[in-house]
């Protein structure tokens, strides 16, 4: 099979763009549109580009050893579209933050655009020419996401990202993989959109040239091809999704626990799950779980919101003498998954159940129990961490487990909140 000309990374410079920000300061779209003008040559696709900036800024801020490598204000202009910074020291950390991690990554990602372009050959009509490079796009995006929320996410530590960025060439060979399936399905999506037209509108011609490019990639690059679904499709798809679904929930209704607005939105959820797994031929047995999962999900992430609410501040706006609020809420990436939860969720439960450390004479220990109860939905009966803590206590002295680790109920809480904290970053990472 041919290969891809992969993107490749400037030498890392310390001649770094420098941003003026004018007095009232400066946000990061005016910071990320001042350091692309300002960027070495060749840049790569500029929608593309601008695109990956700011969604590689909020992943960087995000990741969790950020704050320990730089300083704790060193996010602060990054991590939020519209949050104003005017202290030079801060945009100065931003630079530094730009230079390092957002500007490479961003150009490794966008860069996919160029690869795919052996797809786009001189002469073709502006239509056909439009179609093929918004599918080069797509191909790029889909790297992105592979490489952020894929099975070894380059951000999963400070040292895989500078691995990664020594040594881009590691991902070469999955990363082409991910950036021509992209293309072919986009391209393919396309095509069956035109196919839809009209016969004598013209855009025959137009049609058999895009599948021209679609058969190369096929053929001689190994994309592997996504049937796109045709309107009646998805409408079989919905219809079988909903007649599976809809008896689970019948159940769960009956048992009166839940709040109408809790099942809605984890129906809505899971609906959206199964749809997509039929698209990509999965079947849906063996599922049922997934309402009730999800169900803890939307009721762990309200828990969240209100706790974030109590604890928030005003919109971060600092000047130069150091004046202003902080606000520590991140957005999520723009392509961030609403159905992410649920999986985490699922892959906990699924890592603490299949974890055989924490099987105890042949059955689940007691805390591994415990913290699969808690996942399970009882913790979003709790208010807090203190009455989680003391829930655990009182199960302990009231149970007396005898297939536990712990020897006194203290011991079991801890326990039970280190399993639950070291399983769940364990699937956040997997």
């Amino acid at each position: 099979m041919k290969q891809l000309v992969p993107p490749v990374l400037p030498e890392p410079s310390d001649d770094r763009p420098t941003i003026v920000a004018p007095e009232s300061g400066i946000d990061r779209a005016a910071f990320l549109k001042s350091w692309r003008d300002q960027m070495r040559l060749p840049k790569p696709d500029s929608k593309c580009l601008a695109n990956d900036m700011n969604a590689w800024s909020t992943a960087v801020i995000g990741a969790e050893w950020f704050s320990r490598r730089y300083s704790p204000t060193a996010g602060a202009l990054l991590a939020k579209p519209k949050v104003v910074v005017a202290d030079y020291r801060i945009i100065d950390e931003a630079e530094i933050v730009c230079g390092e991690l957002v500007e490479p990554l961003s150009r490794y990602s966008a860069g996919w655009v160029k690869s795919l372009a052996v797809f786009r050959p001189g002469g073709l009509s502006n239509p056909v020419t439009s179609a093929i490079r918004e599918a080069q796009r797509y191909g790029a995006t889909r790297v992105r996401v592979g490489m952020t929320r894929g099975d070894d996410p380059v951000l999963r530590s400070a040292a895989s990202a500078d691995d990664f960025l020594r040594r881009p060439q590691t991902r070469h060979r999955c990363d082409q993989q991910t950036a021509l399936d992209g293309f072919v399905s986009k391209l393919g999506e396309t095509i069956l959109r035109a196919g839809n037209r009209p016969q004598g509108s013209g855009s025959d011609d137009q049609t058999e040239l895009m599948r021209c490019q679609q058969r190369r990639a096929i053929e001689e690059y190994g994309a592997a091809q996504r049937i796109a679904l045709t309107d009646e499709q998805r409408e079989a798809n919905r219809q079988q999704a909903v007649a599976f679904l809809d008896p689970v929930l019948n159940d769960l209704v009956k048992q009166h626990r839940y709040q109408q607005k809790y099942l809605s939105q984890a129906y809505e959820s899971v609906l959206r799950t199964y749809l997509n797994r039929l698209a990509s031929g999965r079947q849906l047995d063996g599922t049922e779980h997934f309402l009730r999962l999800r169900l803890t999900a939307v009721r762990i992430d309200e828990w969240r919101s209100q706790q974030a609410k109590r604890k928030r501040e005003s919109p971060f706006v600092m000047n130069q003498d150091g004046a202003g609020h902080s606000d520590d809420r991140m957005d999520l990436p723009p392509d961030a998954d609403p159905a992410g939860l649920d999986d985490l969720v699922t892959r906990t439960i699924e890592l603490i159940n299949t974890d055989p450390r924490q099987q105890l004479n042949n059955q689940l220990s007691w805390e591994a129990a415990m913290a699969i109860e808690l996942l399970s939905g009882k913790a979003l009966e709790l208010e807090n961490v203190d009455e989680v803590t003391a829930y655990i206590e009182k199960a302990w002295r009231e149970r007396r487990p005898t297939h536990g680790r712990s020897v006194a109920a203290a011991q079991a809480a801890m326990d039970v909140m280190l399993l639950l904290r070291t399983a769940t970053n364990r699937a956040m990472r997997s």
